[in-house]
């Protein structure tokens, strides 16, 4: 072997390994956010059914039951695209009860 087809086979392993160092570093990131995606969805879902149980126990006035089960509604069905505009909706819809709360308009049983 000369010094020319061994400096070859150096710079073929050389590009294998930083390929497969890429490649595997990518994989990782991909399962981080496969996984950090699957944590927000579980935590809208669990929002938005807290929401819709809120709407079920709770003494609200009609047009404020109809927006919260409404923003949990759309928030369960949002897909990937349109998750980020439904959140901000339940988001806002909730605050409505939260303010409720404050005021003791609203009486929630202590189970929530």
């Amino acid at each position: 072997m000369n010094l020319e087809t061994l400096s070859l086979v150096l710079a073929i392993v050389l590009i294998g390994w930083y390929l497969s160092f890429s490649a595997s570093r990518l994989d990782r990131l991909h399962h981080r956010v496969e996984t950090s995606w699957a944590t927000l969805d579980s935590l809208l879902q669990q929002r938005a059914a807290l929401a819709h149980q809120i709407v079920l126990v709770s003494n609200l006035d009609p047009a404020t039951a109809y927006l919260i089960s409404s923003s949990a509604a759309a928030a369960r069905d949002a897909n990937i695209v349109e998750r980020s505009a439904a959140e901000s909706v339940l988001s806002q819809a909730l605050k409505l009860v939260q303010n409720a709360t404050r005021d003791n308009s609203l009486q929630l049983p202590s189970e929530l």
